[in-house]
């Protein structure tokens, strides 16, 4: 009976035969070698977004700790320069104080204590107590004798005529601050010497006076190198700093237009560019049909002690926009790639070269006009991008398979070995290329 009917049906084994079918085949299961190849990209991969976002969070947390300071110095600063301002501003507050103390005392007794414990109430966080005591003292003054506490009206009324007039007036009391003493202390702070009124304000700012490196000398030589400058939302782009000059795009800036001031950890530099190929959305709502755009920089380089790489951030602005963080990264291994990409731009503006479509300008400006839509791109346009990434090698070999951009987007570990590349860390660059590809195609 037990065998005739068992308690619970057996589960029937899942079988691969379909009605009418084959057998279907298992996908094949990557080799080992492979998984950890695509481990190593992803994992590196992650390593450098995740410095990047660590270092998005470290900078705008300087920034903000930066903007409370310089606001607390600004208002020691002001204290110091203004004291009669303050000190009225802090005996008018007094008297009306102690004025509606004893108003409140004379009308009301009552009224007084329930007021010191809604204050408590409120600064502690029990909010129902404060709102409750606040309830009673408005109670309170149904039965409250106001000509009790009149006497105290007139010295309130002082006191708060006192505070408008020194923060309004600004009858600057007691300050020996001597207009001359302060624009000196404001020239030491920049670098000048003295303020000459036969210098045209647009002329000191031009040869770049206000700041305390000269304008006639080169630019420090601990931040010249290249750099790969990750604008938020805007990808990267490479930036070449040498000392006579930077470059940004194909668009040289020469020293003169450069400005530089020292800090106490490293230097501030500001310049801006020129960018024919510059566009936005907001241009035509000012008014500029024409191609081209100014981009502008401001950076800090800060050194960050022995051991540590400096770090060369700041603010990068676009005509008609606003304002977004950069983080400039600098290229290890590239020997004097910025003093030539410089220099020869120099050179070509000396000749006055019209040709805009020459090899240097390509390269210089591969990002901004390629990587708008890779898929479009032929064998040349790859041969170009594999230039700009440092990757020279590989041109014969891809030039050979007729690389182009569908192609290359779909580039597998497996075809890397194909094309020769069979050294783990050239398929590392190569694979973390082509995701930064991947995302600009995404986006």
């Amino acid at each position: 009976a037990a065998r005739a009917a068992p308690l619970r049906a057996r589960p029937r084994p899942a079988s691969s035969l379909q009605p009418g079918g084959f057998p279907a085949r298992a996908p094949p299961r990557p080799s080992r070698a492979r998984r950890v190849a695509c481990a190593a990209r992803f994992r590196d991969d992650d390593d450098v977004d995740r410095s990047l976002r660590e270092r998005w969070r470290r900078m705008l947390r300087r920034w903000e700790g930066e903007e409370e300071d310089d606001e607390d110095r600004e208002l020691w600063r002001e204290m110091s320069e203004r004291p009669g301002k303050w000190l009225g501003m802090l005996g008018g507050f007094g008297v009306a104080l102690w004025a509606g103390i004893g108003f409140l005392t004379a009308a009301s007794p009552i009224a007084w204590y329930l007021v010191t414990y809604a204050v408590g109430f409120f600064f502690s966080g029990a909010y129902i107590f404060a709102i409750g005591a606040i309830g009673a003292m408005v109670a309170s003054f149904y039965s409250a004798s106001f000509a009790a506490g009149s006497a105290y009206l007139p010295w309130f009324a002082l006191g708060v005529g006192a505070m408008i007039a020194t923060s309004v007036i600004d009858a600057e009391l007691f300050d020996d601050v001597d207009e001359d003493e302060e624009l000196k202390k404001v020239f030491d702070a920049f670098g000048l010497d003295s303020m000459d009124d036969s210098v045209d304000d647009d002329e000191s700012d031009s040869t770049g006076g206000r700041f305390g490196t000269p304008s006639d000398g080169p630019l420090p030589a601990e931040m010249c190198a290249t750099y790969d400058a990750y604008v938020k939302w805007n990808g990267r782009d490479r930036l070449h700093v040498a000392p006579n000059g930077v470059q940004w795009r194909g668009v040289r800036v020469p020293r003169e237009d450069v400005e530089v001031r020292e800090t106490r950890k490293g230097y501030v530099v500001k310049f801006a560019a020129f960018c024919p190929e510059a566009t936005s959305e907001h241009a035509e709502e000012v008014g500029r049909r024409s191609p081209g755009l100014v981009e502008s920089f401001e950076l800090s380089f800060v050194r960050r002690g022995k051991g540590k790489a400096p770090d060369f951030e700041g603010t990068f602005a676009r005509e008609t926009e606003g304002s977004l963080p950069v983080i400039l990264e600098k290229k290890n291994g590239v020997l004097n790639e910025a003093y030539d990409a410089v220099a020869a731009s120099e050179v070509k503006a000396l000749h006055q070269r019209r040709d805009a479509f020459d090899d240097f300008d390509a390269i210089a400006a591969f990002d901004r006009k390629l990587l708008g839509n890779p898929r479009t791109w032929d064998a040349g346009d790859v041969q170009t991008w594999l230039d700009a990434e440092g990757m020279e090698h590989l041109k014969p070999e891809f030039r050979a398979q007729e690389v182009d951009g569908d192609t290359l987007l779909a580039l597998t570990s497996a075809d890397m070995r194909e094309l020769g590349v069979t050294a783990m860390p050239a398929r590392k660059k190569l694979a973390r290329a082509l995701e930064r590809l991947r995302r600009f195609d995404d986006e």
